[in-house]
């Protein structure tokens, strides 16, 4: 029997089954002895909202990771890992780490100016989830080169045509389906028409794709036989082998609906091993299992799905000794999975710069955590390869291979949907656990809580630095935080610490925390890299395009010098000491009036201590021999003096070994401050906040310090929303593409909408408003609304 028609022969399927009812378990069963219950496999996994997917060279991608588990409910580890990738070149260009903002991922990628015009992939996941591999997400997005572009490369891939036996297994002595599929390294497809042959050239029969390069056919292969593909119009009759047929084992076929998943079981004379075991497993755990009687060689039945969580599900067959004979892929779909949400409008206006107000509401109130952008619909181009939060947490992260175009199969778009997502079960790839790998079941983490390490030893020597105070006083060189911190090494001079958190270029520096001047040296040990390995598709050709100016509407910001899209705003300040203190202050510390002092450079002063007894006549230090300890009075706005409170970069001081280990040149102000210390009985006690330097203002002392370098992690800038007053020209033209982002958006069991509250601007007249998020109880939204 030849067929390319699925729906056809999903219909003559569930026929055959009714009428061939050897032995039919029609209801689940309880798992009998030797078959484990519950969960197989609490795998994360992972989807990247972004705000468009198209930019300009230099523009910044702004996204928001959620990460979920097998039930859709979310789950924070530690880090999350964006990397850009120029695919036609086989290179990474940016790469970042983000650490999580209460239990979400904010990110983004600045682009480089100079990138060239082409596709670039989006790989994001989690360094502490790679020994799962699962918690992995990409996306294909374009970028536009801000040059003159008179051409386009446009890279060919190497295109592989696969087949994909029913079963898993091309069994000899019955009617096999044999699905294919025809697509590039990407998995972009293409659509083809062949026919299959036999070794001697005799035509067996012919094949034609039905959708995304996709299809199947029927073949009864003949013991011994080898069956080869050809495609039409390849003029160079490459043949295309078939997997090679196996004599006895075991046939397994399905057909479903909405409510039942039926299936038909054979196994043929001679096979070595017989059904005994049928289990369907899916969302992390067996959903269904059932055994046969010794002997039997053929049954059919049917599963009720009806109730069962949505996503990818794995069918498999095993003998009694658990040895695997076939298995099939499903998918399930109850829709219990989405949220659904509608957009009321308050104020929404096309004119320059006007003011929008609207409101995004949840039909069913619940908490939840959401990412909502809206963009100038004038620049949305249709994607290639649409995703979305249902795609990445229902379909894609239970599949080895690329699906094209996944989030197209929720867009309501194919009337056979469910024919269609049959075809992509038949050609996927199960990438997650299996039953009968169930002993290494379980999330887990590659390795533990990164951290930094190394030794110590006294400068210029091998002699480690045992058992001893040090120093660190860690620069971030993106912004100019610093942090400090004194940990003892151990008998070996070594040490580990973590939690430290890096935000970006940071320059570590190290020094003794003793009375005594030592001078010391810092190995640090090799960063534990987490990073999955790239496999760049191979490219078989370049095409260069001829292009259009006009064609894109990104070629109207081209050459515009005036292109706003990142923003930075500064203000003037009017002397020394105010700079300082909006430079290093915060908070209280920068509100509350008090005295501001500059240290001045002063030489052989000694440590820190030294210094402010002798130079700073609103402190007084004094030293008790008996306690080996220095007190510190600062001056009161009364004129009086009391025990004062001590910070160093705005952390309370714990331990004085931490002042000890400042040297004095690298104290940028000293600021004294009532307000934000308090003793019972006695009212407000002055504080002292010591500010060491940052970024250019630094300068390591002499041999003072060991510095070292790290890269820390990223961290996402705040999207700048302009505010603009009624007819307000100021400024330079606003040509933005994205008007709003916002990735801490939130609802609660209570407040269950989102405002969305923007200023337009000066020519766009038509919005897109893209959201995505989930919610407390697991139920996924993603949401898309153009509006005039």
């Amino acid at each position: 029997m030849i067929t390319n028609d699925c729906g056809s022969y999903i219909r003559k399927f569930a026929l055959l089954i009714t009428g061939w009812a050897v032995c039919c378990f029609g209801k689940c069963q309880v798992a009998p002895a030797g078959i484990p219950e519950g969960s197989l496999n609490a795998f994360a996994k992972l989807y990247l909202q972004t705000d468009r997917s198209a930019y300009l060279a230099g523009d910044t991608i702004w996204a928001k990771g959620f990460f979920t588990n097998a039930e859709n409910r979310s789950v924070t580890p530690q880090t999350l890992t964006l990397e850009l990738l120029d695919l036609k070149a086989g290179k990474k260009i940016v790469a970042q780490t983000f650490l999580p903002s209460g239990k979400t991922f904010p990110a983004s990628i600045v682009l480089p100016p100079g990138l060239s015009t082409g596709a670039y992939m989006i790989r994001a996941y989690s360094r502490n989830l790679i020994q799962e591999n699962r918690a992995l997400f990409t996306k294909l997005v374009k970028i536009y080169s801000v040059g003159s572009r008179l051409t386009e490369e446009e890279p060919v891939y190497e295109r592989a045509l696969l087949f994909y036996p029913e079963g898993s297994r091309l069994v000899e002595g019955v009617m096999n389906k044999v699905a294919f599929k025809y697509a590039d390294a990407l998995g972009a497809p293409s659509e083809i028409a062949g026919k299959i042959v036999s070794a001697s050239g005799e035509q067996i029969c012919e094949f034609k794709s039905s959708h995304n390069g996709m299809g199947f056919f029927s073949l009864d292969p003949k013991p011994g036989a080898s069956y080869f593909a050809i495609i039409e119009g390849d003029h160079s009759n490459k043949k295309y082998p078939l997997p090679a047929s196996i004599k006895g084992g075991a046939a397994l076929k399905v057909a479903g609906d909405s409510t039942r998943l039926s299936f038909a079981i054979q196994a043929l004379a001679g096979s070595g091993a017989q059904p005994s075991i049928l289990v369907l497993q899916g969302a992390g755990k067996m959903l269904y299992s059932t055994t046969f009687k010794t002997g039997e060689t053929s049954c059919s039945g049917s599963i009720d799905i009806s109730r069962l969580p949505s996503g990818v599900a794995r069918l498999a067959l095993f003998s009694r000794d658990t040895q695997l004979l076939a298995e099939r892929l499903c998918f399930i779909d109850n829709r219990e999975y989405m949220a659904s949400a509608n957009l009321s409008v308050a104020l929404l206006s096309r004119q320059y710069r006007a003011e929008n107000l609207l409101s995004l509401n949840l039909d069913d109130a619940a908490a939840g955590a959401f990412a909502v952008s809206v963009t100038d619909a004038g620049f949305e181009e249709p994607e290639r390869d649409r995703q979305n939060i249902y795609s990445a947490n229902l379909l894609t992260c239970y599949l080895k291979n690329r699906i094209y175009d996944a989030g197209s199969y929720w867009d309501e778009l194919y009337q056979d949907r469910s024919a269609l997502l049959d075809l992509v079960m038949l050609t996927g790839i199960w990438s997650g656990l299996k039953w009968e790998d169930r002993k290494n079941s379980g999330m887990h983490s590659k390795k533990g809580e990164p951290g930094l390490s190394g030794t110590v030893f006294y400068k210029g020597t091998s002699r480690r630095y045992i058992n001893k105070a040090v120093s660190l006083l860690a620069i971030s060189e993106a912004d100019s935080t610093s942090k400090t911190t004194v940990f003892n090494t151990d008998t070996a001079g070594s040490f580990r610490l973590s939690g430290l958190d890096f935000l970006g270029p940071t320059r570590l520096l190290f020094g003794a925390a003793t009375k005594k001047s030592d001078f010391i040296d810092v190995v640090l040990n090799a960063a534990e890299e987490d990073t999955l390995a790239i496999e760049y598709p191979r490219v078989r050709a370049i095409n260069s395009l001829s292009k259009n100016m006009g064609r894109s509407p990104f070629d109207s910001l081209i050459h515009t010098k005036e292109y706003m899209e990142n923003i930075t705003v500064s203000a003037r300040t009017k002397d020394r000491m105010q700079m300082l203190v909006r430079k290093y202050a915060t908070g209280r510390f920068r509100d509350l009036y008090g005295e501001v002092y500059e240290l001045i450079p002063v030489k052989a002063i000694g440590n820190l201590f030294d210094y402010l007894r002798m130079q700073q006549p609103m402190v007084r230090v004094e030293f008790d021999l008996k306690s080996n300890q220095y007190y510190i009075k600062a001056r009161k706005r009364d004129g009086t003096f009391d025990q004062a409170a001590l910070y160093l970069d705005e952390a309370p001081v714990q331990n004085q070994l931490q002042l000890y280990a400042v040297d004095p040149a690298d104290v940028a102000m000293i600021k004294i401050v009532e307000g934000i210390d308090f003793i019972a009985g006695r009212g407000s006690i002055p504080s002292v906040a010591i500010y060491t330097k940052k970024g250019r203002d630094f300068k390591a002392a002499g041999n003072k310090y060991d510095i070292e370098y790290v890269e820390g992690y990223a961290k996402a800038p705040e999207f700048y929303n302009p505010v603009y007053r009624q007819k307000d020209t100021a400024g330079p033209a606003d040509r933005r593409i994205t008007l709003y982002w916002n990735p801490r958006a939130a609802t609660s069991n209570r407040v269950h909408f989102i405002p969305i509250h923007f200023y337009n601007t000066d020519n766009t007249v038509k919005f897109a408003v893209k959201a995505a998020g989930v919610t407390e109880s697991g139920r996924l939204l993603s949401f898309y609304k153009t509006l005039l």
